[in-house]
């Protein structure tokens, strides 16, 4: 064990990196055995790594020895690395039977066109040799994948932040879209599954009040593509002061009610930053119950934001992002949990 990961995870923290340069965690998922497995992308200085990383840490937060080498996993995908070559993993997902599914993006160069890219591993970190080419998957689809989902019967589904849909056989042969019932799902940023494969999308678009009214608009398809017609009732709001301000989404968590919680950013009329909150009812509707007429705002002092939504199991909305102190150029972690 790495004596600062060690010193780390005895102070409540833990860090552990690939190379020497920019190592960068996109998703998280808990075990039922409470460790934790964090997937995403790491770079060297000079260009020649840019590859899925993923790592697993006990839940004390040490790594987990037994999973890869020393408690982390790198995978590369491309067997020569021109300049500008690309390879990150953007979510992770624990598969019902232990396996571990990452997805991504795979770039040859920046004029190449954009792989979706999928890896499967056992439970201890080996590439899962069933799946794909030797345990990886590359293909021409939807460009980078930002959620997935595992059916049932061992498909899995993958989305893109544009509402681009794939489905891939167990094996990962990618097939036509006729999706199925979700056993589990994972997502990050503002594309998701619900689990009745339906998936949201949370964007926006130009508010009444001009060309600098930018304000949050969430849409939901249906399991093989086309919008659904049940939610077309979704509203352009702001989360804070309506008028010429930006309001963005950029994390949202469906509870188990159906309720949809969406978070991001709120411009205020000074033009700083604060964290945006709304709820949303199935139908897509603004929660009048929530907030003021459905949203609410949080400042932290700084330039605040939203980074990531969970609804949790009591409904319970915790809002998780940061807070930037553009006088000593700190930007710190920002935790707000809000009543149901």
């Amino acid at each position: 064990m790495e004596p600062l990961t060690r010193a780390l995870a005895e102070t409540g923290l833990a860090k552990t990196a690939f190379t020497n340069f920019i190592n960068t965690p996109n998703s998280v998922a808990i075990q039922p055995d409470g460790k934790i497995v964090a997937g995403g992308e790491a770079q060297s200085a000079d260009g020649s790594v840019d590859e899925f990383a993923m790592a697993r840490f006990n839940a004390n937060g040490t790594l987990d020895t037994s999973f890869g080498t020393g408690g982390k996993v790198t995978t590369d995908f491309l067997t020569t690395h021109a300049g500008g070559f690309h390879e990150g993993a953007n979510v992770v997902l624990l598969q019902p039977d232990g396996k571990i599914l990452l997805g991504g993006v795979v770039s040859p160069n920046p004029d190449a066109p954009t792989d979706t890219a999928l890896a499967r591993y056992n439970s201890n970190g080996s590439l899962d040799t069933t799946f794909g080419n030797g345990g990886k998957v590359s293909v021409i689809s939807i460009g980078a994948v930002n959620a997935l989902a595992v059916l049932t019967d061992g498909q899995i589904l993958a989305l893109n932040n544009a509402a681009g849909i794939a489905q891939f056989q167990s094996n990962g042969t990618l097939v036509p879209v006729t999706s199925g019932t979700i056993a589990v799902t994972s997502h990050t940023g503002i594309t998701g599954f619900q689990l009745d494969a339906k998936f949201i999308l949370a964007g926006g678009g130009l508010g009444p009040s001009g060309e600098n009214d930018l304000d949050v608009k969430l849409s939901r398809f249906l399991p093989t593509g086309g919008m659904d017609p049940s939610f077309f009732n979704s509203p352009l709001f702001d989360f804070g002061a309506p008028g010429a301000f930006t309001n963005s989404a950029q994390a949202f968590a469906v509870g188990s009610n159906g309720r949809i919680a969406v978070g991001g950013l709120s411009q205020t009329p000074s033009f700083g930053d604060i964290f945006g909150l709304a709820r949303l009812n199935s139908d897509g509707t603004l929660d009048s119950t929530f907030g003021t007429g459905g949203t609410v705002t949080t400042t932290f002092g700084g330039s605040d934001q939203v980074l990531a939504v969970i609804v949790q199991p009591d409904g319970k909305i915790i809002a998780v992002g940061q807070t930037f102190n553009s006088t000593k150029s700190i930007a710190n972690l920002a935790l707000a949990r809000y009543l149901q």
